[in-house]
């Protein structure tokens, strides 16, 4: 027993026979199909063009067909969405013809198809609106400062996504001056993707502008205000806490005497390449602001000669990984300095560090780069 309708035509494309499940999902009656033209079936509601495409110009051509799809409202049951597979019959002892049609209702399937498809429109929609809002977001965290900005030293600033079609990351960098000439410059990464990355990462940029402001003299009491705004920031949604961290480090530079401090909150430490080409880890970390709050924050002095880079960076250089699974490190990023120390301009610097990095990982970075330069003049 065929449990999908069936017909069996004659050439002249009349009703040999036909089975029970024809009769129940066309709600025919069986004496109405025998010997009956097939476009008169059921008050000529088979008298469909694509039916008679199928049966007048495409079988008579093929000996078999599969799949020809038609949708049509039937006067019983509706609007209906059927795949026709054909096959030609031949009966060797009178040598006749016949076309066996077999029906598969596919009504439910294609419905299910449309609102799968309509879904994933939708989703693809927001994703858009979302990464449109996120892009326009992080382009401000990322402008680039001019070189010469600020009195005493050059500063280049770079980012770099790691692909086009990248989800947009919280990655951020700022230069600015603090009374004094003062030149503060940080490197940030907010954890996640997203929209909600680039507006923590905003956040977080505006507030430690004003909290540089506010302590002008001590780095350790502006972090430490920061990660408290982090973490008392978190908010409740829905009854869960939204767990979110940012990894920072920043650095205070007095471009006169090229004395400095710097502090690191979960980030890459920041280097210090002498003119020499002698390179300087400062050495010092803390925890992700947010994590806990009320935490104080160790800083480390430094100075800068005249010549002197100072190198503050997120983990996607460090973390780029080549063919063979091996990551650049802080000393394949020294190295790549090193070989850009004698560029033109301190951007160019920057840029070969980026480059290298990116052909250390055969050309695709799997995490957004940041990078921040300042050489005392």
């Amino acid at each position: 027993t065929m449990r999908d309708p069936i017909l069996v035509l004659d050439t002249d494309l009349r009703i040999v026979s036909s089975n029970r499940a024809f009769y129940n999902t066309f709600g025919v009656a069986s004496g109405d199909t025998e010997d009956c033209l097939v476009y008169d079936l059921g008050d000529g509601q088979w008298d469909i063009p694509a039916l008679r495409e199928l049966l007048e110009e495409i079988l008579p051509h093929n000996s078999t067909f599969d799949d020809f799809e038609v949708t049509h409202d039937f006067p019983h049951i509706g609007r209906k969405t059927m795949l026709l597979n054909a096959r030609k019959l031949y009966r060797p002892g009178n040598h006749t013809q016949m076309f066996l049609l077999a029906f598969e209702d596919v009504t439910k399937r294609r419905s299910a198809e449309r609102a799968t498809e309509k879904a994933h429109r939708e989703l693809q929609d927001a994703y858009d609106r979302e990464h449109k809002i996120a892009t326009a977001l992080q382009r401000p965290l990322t402008l680039e400062t001019a070189e010469d900005a600020f009195p005493g030293v050059s500063v280049a600033t770079l980012y770099e996504a790691t692909y086009s079609e990248a989800e947009v990351g919280g990655d951020f960098f700022d230069v600015f001056a603090l009374p004094r000439e003062h030149v503060v410059c940080a490197v940030g990464d907010a954890s996640g993707k997203g929209l909600s990355a680039a507006v923590r990462a905003m956040q977080v940029k505006d507030v430690l502008r004003a909290f540089a402001r506010e302590y002008p003299h001590s780095a350790s009491h502006v972090v430490a205000r920061l990660n408290d705004y982090v973490h008392d920031s978190q908010k409740l949604v829905e009854g869960d806490v939204v767990e979110a961290f940012v990894c920072l480090v920043m650095a205070v530079v007095d471009p006169k005497t090229g004395e400095g401090t710097a502090l690191s909150a979960g980030a890459e430490p920041p280097f210090i390449l002498r003119a020499n080409g002698d390179a300087e880890e400062l050495s010092i970390n803390g925890l992700p602001l947010g994590v806990s709050p009320q935490i104080l924050y160790n800083t480390v002095p430094f100075r800068l000669e005249h010549g002197d880079t100072l190198i503050l960076l997120t983990d996607g250089i460090t973390e780029a990984r080549n063919a063979k699974r091996q990551f650049l490190e802080h000393e394949g990023m020294l190295t790549l300095a090193r070989a850009g120390q004698s560029a033109l301009t301190l951007r160019d610097m920057g840029r070969a560090i980026l480059n290298g990095a990116k052909q250390f990982a055969n050309g695709i970075l799997r995490d957004d780069a940041c990078l921040v330069l300042v050489r005392r003049q």
